[in-house]
């Protein structure tokens, strides 16, 4: 009887044919890990940049009064307006009782069929707030774009000196499906 040595052809196309198999599973889990690690970055990512946004415009609400609002938001277009005190080099002015001395007019709106939330501002010597014909002159689509995919947003004046701001966002997810993400901060009114 002859001593045998090594693998038949047979043995060794089922062996590579089993490695194939292995390496093709493993490249695709990593792939498929992969996409799925950048949508969840992108996704964490936008909604980092719009929460941003949410607090700097909770921040400029907190500093306007009550009285100082134009609201649009269930109109069309949904947009609000409220008179702030920041100056162009992002400082709160106030007189010497410490009140303050209104620099401009932050208008938020999407304008019809754009997805996009823009944020305009218009400055000026101001004692009033917008109303609703002069807040419709301004939209007309100029200004900074602040978010896009954005469904609707609701601005909601309570009681208790305080105001809910509420975006709804659209965006498609990996499988070009829609990913619906809604946002909302609540600011602390000036007296």
């Amino acid at each position: 009887m002859k001593n045998k040595t090594g693998m038949s052809l047979i043995e060794m196309l089922i062996t590579t044919f089993i490695l194939f198999f292995i390496m093709g599973s493993l490249f695709w889990m990593v792939m498929i890990g992969k996409t799925t690690w950048q949508a969840s970055l992108n996704r964490s990512g936008g909604r980092q940049d719009i929460q941003t946004n949410l607090w700097r415009i909770a921040q400029e609400l907190g500093a306007s009064r009550s009285a100082t609002f134009t609201n649009n938001t269930g109109g069309s277009p949904s947009a609000f307006s409220f008179l702030s005190a920041y100056d162009q080099n992002g400082y709160f002015v106030t007189d010497a009782q410490g009140q303050p001395v209104w620099q401009k007019y932050e208008i938020y709106y999407i304008p019809a069929g754009s997805g996009r939330l823009l944020n305009r501002e218009v400055y000026g010597s101001f004692t009033q707030p917008l109303t609703l014909p002069q807040l419709l002159t301004y939209l007309d689509g100029s200004g900074k774009q602040v978010a896009s995919g954005v469904e609707a947003f609701t601005l909601t004046l309570n009681a208790n000196k305080s105001a809910d701001l509420t975006l709804t966002i659209n965006n498609l997810n990996r499988n070009g499906k829609t990913d619906r993400q809604i946002l909302t901060t609540t600011a602390s009114i000036r007296n």
